[in-house]
């Protein structure tokens, strides 16, 4: 997922990290802030995109590891991006490039 219209983030070292307008992929985006690749698999991030928050790691997958930092933290995600009526999920069902990916587990 690349769209200019969705805000990346990650959660690195416990702080919550934003990329705003831009079409980087969160693998390049982490590449420039020189994040290496087996961190990165480890990262739990995500996308704001049409007022749902969405949380995965690795493979677009989603864990306990997940669902625990999505509980922990869609609050101040939300507050973070003005978002007042928004739903949050864990997880997406991978398509083909271009395709609206479906997210999986609804949390809120």
């Amino acid at each position: 997922m690349s769209d200019k219209d969705r805000i990346a983030f990650i959660i690195y070292h416990r702080h919550i990290l934003y990329l705003r307008n831009s079409i980087m992929s969160h693998s390049e985006w982490c590449n420039t802030l020189g994040i290496s690749k087996e961190e990165y698999n480890k990262l739990v991030r995500g996308y704001i995109k049409d007022n749902i928050i969405v949380y995965y790691q690795g493979d677009f997958k989603y864990n306990e590891e997940v669902i625990n930092t999505c509980v922990d933290t869609y609050k101040q995600i939300a507050l973070d991006n003005n978002l007042v009526d928004y739903s949050v999920y864990c997880g997406v069902l991978k398509g083909k490039v271009g395709e609206i990916w479906k997210p999986i587990l609804k949390v809120k």
